[in-house]
């Protein structure tokens, strides 16, 4: 401890020194107190604390030997522990220590109380590193360790650089994680999905074809009139049937009613002397799908579309334009149809066709150019071609 009488001395000289006129003088006061006790002067080894609130705790060690000439300090932040003590004197010699001293001004009483303090260098610890066990020190890397430090020691940039390292860092344990959840989740999807029998009768519940019996055993039977539009059988055919000679079928057939392809194909069929009612009916559906592309929007209405097609019945109406028209509700009750579903149209224009054709459809010859014949035949059991995937080629 710094003599009393040698420490008033210096300060009065200083004083002196410093003396001018309208200056306040202060009385000098040397507090007697235990040379170990606070308060103390540090030093911090590397980078001081950011927090010029901490507090740190003083503590004798334990050892009796030490505990007459040692003081430790610590304190602890959320990543670097500070600690220190004080050098021993029996390690270094008394004339060769440093001694320091704390003048603390009273402006109240105006005086400077000095008081002993003694030197504490403080060296930073991170506490990742110090908790980790020796295992734990074996398997880290030495980039890991330098990233401790650096997010313990370093300054803003590099922190920042370490950040952005670890967020480009793939976590193999959370990637193992996700990807059992995955396996999980398609695993229970799979459960779910229909079987391919199941897949195949959706698919073709979803295909824009007229409905048909898929395990018939005759051509004829794969689609009937009945089930294909309702109401067929109700049709007043009866001017067709009663059509004998020549010219009573020219008659009936000399109107619009039916289209030249259905024309070369009905004759016949109304010149045999026991007519085929079933063939007949078909005939004049197939005109129907035809004439209705030519129609325009005012004529998509059940009470106007059966006078204009005069075989067929008003259920019959309702249920081509529901087949083949969209139908936007205009209020009050009422709807107006737009003709746009061609492709279910022709699907069932084409069904008919090879009903009336004898299931056979053979292209024809353009300009009397020869070229390989097409053929669509029909056969049983009805099987369509599973929908391809990827870019057509």
């Amino acid at each position: 401890m710094i003599k009393p009488r040698k420490l008033i001395r210096i300060l009065s000289e200083f004083n002196k020194s410093h003396f001018c006129p309208g200056c306040m003088k202060f009385s000098i006061k040397v507090e007697d107190k235990p040379a170990l006790d606070p308060p103390y002067v540090v030093s911090f080894q590397g980078q001081a604390p950011h927090n010029s609130s901490l507090e740190f705790q003083a503590y004798a060690p334990t050892d009796e030997k030490k505990r007459g000439r040692q003081r430790y300090v610590e304190a602890v932040t959320d990543h670097v522990k500070y600690k220190g003590h004080n050098s021993s004197e029996s390690s270094v010699s008394r004339s060769q220590m440093t001694r320091y001293a704390i003048g603390v001004i009273d402006k109240e009483k105006n005086e400077i109380v000095v008081k002993s303090a003694p030197f504490i260098r403080i060296t930073s610890h991170s506490l990742k590193l110090e908790k980790a066990t020796a295992e734990d020190v074996q398997q880290l890397s030495v980039m890991d360790a330098r990233n401790d430090l650096g997010e313990t020691f370093g300054n803003k940039k590099r922190k920042k650089d370490i950040k952005t390292i670890q967020r480009s860092v793939i976590d193999t344990d959370a990637l193992s994680s996700a990807k059992s959840y995955i396996t999980s989740a398609i695993e229970e999807s799979t459960l779910v999905l229909p079987e391919t029998q199941e897949l195949e009768e959706m698919m073709d519940e979803g295909r824009p074809i007229p409905p048909y019996h898929k395990d018939a055993e005759n051509i004829e039977d794969v689609y009937l009139l009945d089930d294909v539009i309702v109401d067929v059988a109700n049709m007043d055919i009866s001017p067709l049937l009663n059509a004998q000679s020549t010219e009573e079928i020219d008659e009936v057939l000399s109107n619009d009613e039916f289209p030249e392809y259905v024309k070369e194909r009905l004759r016949p069929a109304l010149s045999l002397s026991i007519k085929d009612e079933e063939t007949i009916r078909a005939l004049v559906l197939l005109s129907y799908f035809i004439r209705l592309r030519k129609l325009n929007a005012a004529s998509l209405k059940p009470h106007i579309l059966q006078p204009i097609f005069k075989y067929s019945t008003y259920k019959m109406a309702e249920q081509m334009l529901e087949l083949f028209t969209e139908a936007t509700d205009i209020g009050k009750g009422k709807k107006k149809h737009k003709l746009s579903l061609s492709v279910e149209r022709q699907a069932y224009l084409l069904a008919e066709c090879f009903k009336t054709a004898g299931f056979y459809i053979e292209r024809k010859r353009v300009d009397g150019k020869r070229e390989t014949d097409r053929i669509a035949k029909f056969k049983v059991p009805l099987t369509f071609p599973k929908p391809r995937r990827g870019a057509a080629k």
